[in-house]
């Protein structure tokens, strides 16, 4: 009974894919670079988190043509393959799911139980290139970053799971889950911002007043803007968010144009003190979860990607807010893994 009622659960959804009840969605007019161009470009190094390696580099043209590596299923043909892909952004995506969109993105789902990140993908940009439709679902933490960092007419490299094809939209469905702008499109600024630097603690504890970037408009505090990859020292402890971490995240969003909706999501935090500095670790969602759940695996090394805030004056405690966590286990399990 419980096997007929998965199934008929499964069959629903794909039934419902089809069953379109708004209005068409509005397809941009975007194109992508020559093919040359685009197989060509180099990609960042693969860091804690994301591994860029993994994604098959491949053009739009390209993608409507290929098979898919399952057999269609009510009018549905499934694929389940990581690709990279340049678009000459034609826009910045937007919130705001249709009931359809929702549904073919609640499918997946279903199809690729495996995948965790579904419910993070709620910003679209439906797009048209030669005639064949795209249907791209981006996670939302990643696109004030993408809003900053690249302009329309830009081209964009997107690392993407291409879920399905609906044959009833004649439609491909790609879930975004990260971007790089490649040099050539970007500015000299957006360069310098999309560089990580290696740091440690001890180097921040360290850093004089005069090397910080402090503004009028935030005289008690010090101001960083920059993007730090850093090894945790020992096993710091993992809380909720206090009501002093709430208060300095206010700050962040204020005084470093964090988004709110990636603010939003921040729910923990760890305090450390360092070389007689104190720091506040403040820790998105899935990456406290992350982080907790290997807090305690022996000789292990826990490395986060964090955006380096703040030290405000007042408080003495100088803010980062760690966006992705990593770890790797050396011996004797000698193991590494990145999630």
């Amino acid at each position: 009974m419980a096997v007929l009622c998965r199934i008929v659960s499964v069959l629903f959804i794909f039934s419902a894919v089809g069953l379109r009840g708004e209005s068409p969605s509005t397809y941009l007019q975007a194109r992508e670079p020559e093919t040359a161009y685009s197989l060509s470009l180099p990609i960042p190094r693969d860091r804690p988190g994301f591994t860029y390696s993994t994604y098959e580099p491949t053009t739009f043209a390209q993608l409507s043509a290929f098979a898919p590596d399952k057999e269609k299923r009510h009018g549905l043909a499934i694929f389940g393959t990581r690709r990279r892909l340049v678009l000459t952004l034609p826009a910045h995506p937007t919130p705001g799911l249709t009931d359809d969109q929702r549904m073919s993105r609640d499918a997946c789902g279903k199809i690729f139980p495996t995948l965790k990140t579904l419910p993070l993908h709620n910003h679209k940009l439906p797009i048209e290139i030669g005639g064949k439709k795209f249907l791209l679902l981006f996670q939302s933490q990643i696109v004030p970053y993408l809003e900053r960092e690249a302009k329309p007419g830009q081209n964009v490299i997107l690392f993407a799971f291409h879920a399905t094809y609906d044959d009833v939209e004649k439609e491909h469905l790609l879930l975004v889950a990260e971007f790089y702008v490649p040099p050539e499109s970007a500015t000299t600024a957006q360069r310098e911002e999309q560089q990580t630097q290696i740091a440690t603690f001890a180097q921040l504890a360290k850093a004089d007043a005069t090397d910080l970037k402090s503004t009028a408009a935030s005289p008690g505090s010090h101001l960083y803007r920059e993007m730090l990859q850093l090894d945790l020292p020992e096993r710091p402890d993992i809380e909720p968010l206090s009501e002093a971490g709430k208060m300095e995240l206010e700050a962040f969003v204020k005084l470093v144009n964090l988004k709110e909706a990636l603010a939003a999501d921040c729910t923990h935090e760890t305090m450390l003190t360092v070389e007689g500095q104190r720091f506040r670790l403040i820790w998105a969602s899935r990456s406290a979860a992350l982080y907790a759940r290997n807090r305690n695996v022996p000789n292990t090394t826990h490395t986060v990607m964090a955006a380096n805030g703040l030290l405000s004056d007042f408080t003495k405690i100088h803010t980062l807010v760690v966006f992705t966590y990593g770890y790797k286990t050396v011996f004797p399990e000698n193991t590494g893994k990145w999630e």
